[in-house]
């Protein structure tokens, strides 16, 4: 859960949810049985979201991008999607037991809250059954935290 009002919540059935607290409303159903990136992954083995992680940043190849926040606010190993978003927004990391981590990105448009249907996608072997997932900030080498105050800083870049 965020302090911006976000509750990712991963299922054993294969399934991930987010919800916007404040409607409340659900804003992504993955694996629900009604979307094809859950029936590509049913029967997978490791197909379990095991850490959910919120994060405010851009994705993209490396080059932080001049209104970005700082250096730190942007994803880099996004190679394998070709994914490239130097904009800093809400991302939802999930990663699985079989190593695939898959960066959704939250937007809030006329609607109300969406998630992307196609998220960036990155996996290898060596990235399997993790326990724990942190966005480290690279110029300070603390934790990342998803706030309020950084999400006005993003808008506003």
């Amino acid at each position: 859960m965020t302090s911006l009002g976000f509750l990712a919540v991963s299922y054993l059935q294969d399934s991930v949810c987010v919800v916007d607290l404040r409607g409340p409303d659900i804003i992504l159903r993955e694996g629900f049985g009604d979307d094809s990136s859950a029936s590509e992954r049913r029967g997978s083995v490791g197909a379990v979201a095991s850490t959910l992680k919120f994060a405010i940043c851009g994705l993209g190849s490396g080059t932080s991008p001049p209104h970005a926040l700082d250096q730190s606010s942007y994803l880099t190993d996004t190679k394998q999607t070709g994914t490239s978003d130097p904009n800093p927004q809400i991302r939802l990391l999930a990663s699985y037991e079989s190593g695939l981590t898959r960066i959704t990105t939250l937007s809030d448009g006329l609607a109300g809250w969406t998630a992307d249907k196609k998220p960036a996608t990155v996996t290898h072997d060596s990235q399997a059954r993790p326990i724990a997932s942190f966005i480290i900030d690279a110029g300070k080498g603390f934790e990342q935290v998803v706030s309020l105050q950084r999400l006005k800083s993003a808008s506003s870049s």
